[in-house]
């Protein structure tokens, strides 16, 4: 049996496979570059609408915004100028009789006050007790 080999039954041999980089077919390395270029292109074309919106928006409030602000300016100047009339002396004093019942004192009970000069430190000093304690 020295130099007789076995008749085993024919197996056939697994294959494996490799994965090879196989070059793409010409019409679709023709293809990838326009399919790219087109997707930029649609992706340019959305921002460029998407910021003409934010512009439009951006303008309608801007609107918005000065239109609020000259009317609060017209309301700030309507209130200055009822804040005034409010302060008219007349206004007060028409008020303070109607309203109050106030009238002009008598001539002899008005006390004009004004500035008077210093008063003399002497004056200031306080009088000795009489039978005091010398």
């Amino acid at each position: 049996m020295i130099g007789r080999q076995r008749n085993r039954p024919a197996v056939p041999p697994t294959t494996t496979r490799r994965i090879v980089n196989e070059p793409r077919p010409p019409a679709l390395r023709k293809v990838i570059p326009f399919t790219l270029l087109a997707a930029v292109i649609c992706a340019l074309a959305f921002a460029k609408v998407w910021l003409a919106l934010e512009a439009y928006d951006l303008g309608y409030e801007l609107r918005e915004l000065r239109d609020r602000q000259s009317a609060l300016e017209k309301e700030k100047e309507e209130l200055i100028l009822k804040i005034e009339s409010l302060r008219r002396l007349d206004r007060v004093e028409e008020l303070a009789s109607r309203d109050a019942g106030l009238v002009y004192p008598p001539p002899d009970q008005v006390v004009i006050l004004g500035a008077s000069p210093a008063p003399d430190t002497d004056e200031l000093a306080p009088e000795p007790l009489e039978g005091g304690g010398e």
